[in-house]
């Protein structure tokens, strides 16, 4: 099985076609369910236009809406006390901006950015199954497993536990499509990166795009340059011990990742260090690895045909005594992954960024070294059952936006005075308003809240409590509490808490329906 010597770049104008109709469709799917809430949205109300992660996502927004006030510097919005602005998030940033100066609503930047990226990635990786394979069918076979795959999560997922394959996005590319803008432009990136950190050939512009992939990676992802670099670092070490000299291309080549990384690796340490709410919330941001059973299941189908492709690979390296760039990038790759996800730290599950590309290659080369299962119906059965997770996600999102949850929703009430909020309120504002709209105000009106996001909000278990007490009539020392406050909302999330009952000088300013604001005399 040597892939090395068999597979090419050149990709036909028939490919390219083939390429551009299945992104379609599956960029089409990941939106189907957004679609379906804005058609289904009552008269009065307003869907929020999202449909997965929806916690993560409004945060994505409050960052766009920072840029859309005008901000280039990124200060958290779920605290009063954000602290000084730093270098953080400007694709968000940016975003934000654009939709002010093109007048489109944040959320709306936001899918198209979403949808941008994903035909990026998708365009990626075709590219990069072109490397490996060179049948047209196996190029194919290949992109739409890695494309679409999953394992095998939806098992459980009615069961409550959530596997890596529903949960973690940064892992799988279509659900990195579903959940954001950052996430596919980062897997593009990093595409582009290690095909250059382990070349297989030299190509115009190869040396550009590792610059801007580690840039971008560097802004969006930087976990990303780390396994990039490991990968690459491994790589000129295989190739100095076995030639006995320095790989020159590939020495330059790491070079340029660490130069371009390093500086932006600097600043963000120093900014998550030295601003105290970005210290409290680096603190509750933890991402560990799951329990390996569920690495394991989330791996789903594709993982006993990969281990095919490396046991037959191991033969050949035995008999050849050497490791051609493309089997190397592919070991390499998924050992990195696996590696970082297993070592101690507060990030590991993010170091397994791209897990599921490197094995779902492998898994269709083993697909090919047992060539008595290789039939088209097979071929389609295997990417059907592979992809059934994010089938089931999305068809669990459709079924949740139609029965109109209140996170997806806001009243006719909650809407206008989100509205009355962005145009009327200050920028730096404060307001105070139930832990679950604490997530919207900062993503749709611009303001900063007490408490609105469980990480991003620094002491968020306290601030959380504090907001529940203020409302359910249970705080002693009100006056202290409200001292940052310059706005309250009282609204039907903010009454199921209890009475809130608000104490002087903060009077009504603004009523729509079952939602009143009350603010402080200035």
């Amino acid at each position: 099985m040597n892939a090395d010597g068999a597979a090419g770049r050149s990709i036909t104008r028939d490919e390219w076609i083939w390429l551009t109709v299945v992104s379609f469709i599956l960029l089409a799917t990941s939106v189907t369910p957004n679609i379906v809430g804005w058609l289904v949205t009552p008269p009065g109300a307003h869907y929020t236009g999202l449909a997965y992660n929806w916690q993560d996502a409004n945060s994505y927004l409050a960052k766009l809406m920072e840029g859309w006030r005008g901000d280039w510097l990124y200060r958290i919005p779920f605290t009063n006390d954000p602290g000084d602005g730093v270098f953080l998030y400007p694709n968000y940033l940016l975003l934000g901006h654009l939709s002010r100066w093109l007048s489109l609503e944040p959320v709306v930047v936001f899918h198209l950015a979403r949808l941008a990226g994903g035909a990026l990635l998708l365009a990626s990786l075709y590219a990069l199954m072109a490397r490996f394979f060179a049948a047209v069918d196996d190029r194919r076979f290949a992109f739409l497993l890695a494309a679409f795959g999953s394992g095998l999560g939806w098992l459980w997922l009615f069961s409550g536990t959530l596997l890596p394959d529903v949960l973690n996005a940064e892992l799988f590319p279509f659900l990195a499509i579903f959940a954001n803008p950052h996430f596919p432009l980062a897997m593009a990136a990093f595409i582009a990166v290690v095909d250059a950190l382990v070349p297989r050939e030299r190509w115009r512009g190869q040396m550009a795009l590792l610059a801007a992939g580690t840039l971008i990676l560097a802004i969006t992802q930087p976990y990303g340059n780390i396994s990039a670099a490991l990968i690459g670092g491994a790589w000129v070490a295989i190739r100095w011990l076995t030639e006995r000299r320095a790989p020159r291309t590939e020495l330059a080549r790491l070079a340029v990742l660490l130069a371009l990384s390093a500086p932006f690796a600097a600043y963000d340490a120093w900014a998550l260090t030295s601003n105290t709410a970005l210290a409290g919330w680096t603190a509750q941001n933890v991402t560990l690895s799951p329990p390996l059973w569920q690495w394991i299941a989330a791996a789903g189908i594709a993982l006993p045909f990969a281990l095919v492709a490396v046991a037959a690979l191991g033969r050949q390296i035995a008999r050849e005594r050497r490791l051609g760039a493309n089997d190397a990038l592919l070991l390499l790759w998924l050992v990195v992954a696996v590696v970082l996800a297993a070592i101690p730290g507060p990030q590991q599950r993010r170091l397994a960024f791209t897990f599921f590309i490197p094995l779902a290659i492998l898994a269709v080369r083993g697909w090919l070294v047992l060539a008595r299962f290789d039939r088209p119906v097979w071929r389609a059965a295997f990417a059907m059952f592979g992809g059934l997770t994010n089938i089931l996600m999305v068809t669990i999102a459709i079924v949740t936006v139609a029965a109109q949850p209140p996170f997806l929703f806001f009243s006719a009430g909650e809407w206008d005075t989100l509205v009355y909020l962005r145009d009327r309120a200050a920028p730096q504002a404060v307001v105070l308003a139930s832990p679950d709209m604490g997530l919207y105000i900062p993503a749709w009106a611009g303001q900063r809240v007490i408490y609105g996001h469980p990480h991003e909000t620094p002491n968020a278990r306290q601030r959380a409590t504090a907001v529940i007490d203020f409302y359910a009539g249970r705080m002693i020392d009100s006056a202290a509490f409200l001292q940052p406050v310059d706005v309250i909302m009282v609204g039907p999330r903010e009454r199921a808490l209890g009475p809130a009952a608000v104490p002087p000088p903060f009077a009504p300013v603004f009523q729509s329906g079952d939602v009143t604001l009350y603010a402080r005399p200035r």
